[in-house]
């Protein structure tokens, strides 16, 4: 049995996905559903967006997220050297950042 976990992006953008919901998807804490109508009736697809517009001449709040699988990555960057405070920095200065994240692939993690 597949369940939709296993596909990628069941819940479209900044969606969340849990098997342990009666409604698996659900948007990212200070986002909503893109498609309302959509959602209600279980299509996910179009997932979510932010609920005030961002900007970004104001700090932001960064959500700690946990036991989530990374959306594709082919465009993020990589810096080994940085501290995750140093990261985070990096990632408010630039306003097209939506998220950084500790690299801990040591000892066959991924």
């Amino acid at each position: 049995m597949v369940d939709a976990c296993s596909c990628y992006g069941p819940c479209g953008p900044f969606g969340s996905y849990s098997m342990k919901s009666s409604l698996p998807c659900s948007c990212l804490e200070g986002f909503e559903p893109k498609v309302l109508e959509e959602s209600n009736a279980g299509d996910w697809s179009s997932g979510c967006q932010h609920k005030m517009p961002l900007d970004c001449r104001t700090p932001d709040v960064f959500h700690k997220i946990s036991g989530v699988i990374f959306p594709d990555t082919r465009r993020s960057w990589y810096n080994n050297s940085m501290s995750l405070e140093e990261c985070e920095m990096t990632c408010r200065k630039d306003c097209a950042c939506t998220a950084y994240a500790k690299l801990d692939i040591a000892k066959g993690r991924s």
